[in-house]
């Protein structure tokens, strides 16, 4: 029959030559896959790019905007101040008022606000013993340079309290301070910044942009250094215990202080 004769025809293979065949075609569907990958690799590498490079760049920004939104499972008992009510947090029954003087431009003030002042709200706040009054002292910014007047210090503090108006200033105080520029008077603490930690942090973006506009707390940042000063403040951070200012803030010293005063009480 003439298929039985052409496969009759046909030359056999020897096994190895079989072997050798399939060597062949399972290289041949593994280069496939390879290019295959490589090439979803690259056109996945050019569309990031130019996904980037169509991206704008915030040039009004820090590199960390989103805020650490502050702990407030404090104890509720009888006269607790909500710690985002006002610029104190801690029980309103407390004995000791801890007082701290501070510049949201001050690195010091940075360092004492991720470390001291988180053991201090630990070991006293949450317990009831102690409240926190945190009080502005702008003055980094008190200088120009190359015809610019400096007032970032000043702009911070406003913002503060204009986060305040929500209930909001200690989120917004633990935004400055996580947002911190890398040096002072670099020009990136701006009413545009404030305003976008503002909105990162849910705020009334209408009512807090026109306290900003307006410069609502210009006036009360400007008497608050005056007190500060008048009160013997020097630096930043400077920490009072029932108003007797302290001579060191470790929190070693701060904490022989509290105690020395609820014995005191």
């Amino acid at each position: 029959m003439p298929n039985e004769k052409q496969n009759s025809d046909k030359p056999r293979l020897t096994s190895k030559q079989e072997a050798m065949l399939r060597r062949q075609a399972a290289r041949r569907r593994n280069q496939t896959i390879v290019l295959g990958g490589i090439t979803l690799v690259a056109v996945a590498a050019i569309a990031l790019i130019v996904f980037a490079i169509n991206q704008p760049y915030k040039f009004d920004s820090l590199p960390n905007p989103t805020a650490q939104i502050v702990d407030n499972t404090y104890p509720l008992n009888a006269g607790l101040i909500p710690v985002d009510e006002t610029l104190t947090k801690g029980a309103t029954i407390a004995k000791v008022v801890v007082t701290e003087y501070a510049d949201f431009q001050c690195p010091a003030c940075r360092i004492f606000f991720e470390t001291t002042e988180k053991d201090l709200a630990n070991d006293y706040v949450k317990t009831g013993k102690v409240k926190v009054v945190f009080a502005s002292y702008a003055f980094l910014d008190t200088g120009s340079a190359a015809g610019r007047t400096f007032q970032e210090s000043h702009l911070a503090a406003e913002a503060a309290y204009c986060a305040s108006d929500q209930k909001r200033f200690w989120d917004f105080h633990d935004a400055l301070y996580t947002n911190q520029p890398a040096g002072e008077n670099t020009g990136k603490l701006t009413i545009n910044l404030m305003k976008q930690l503002a909105g990162q942090l849910g705020l009334n973006k209408e009512t807090f942009n026109k306290c900003m506009d307006d410069r609502k707390y210009k006036n009360t940042v400007v008497e608050d250094a005056q007190k500060a000063v008048q009160k013997g403040v020097k630096g930043t951070p400077t920490i009072a215990i029932n108003g007797e200012l302290l001579s060191g803030i470790t929190y070693s010293e701060i904490r022989t202080a509290i105690e020395k005063a609820l014995t005191a009480s």
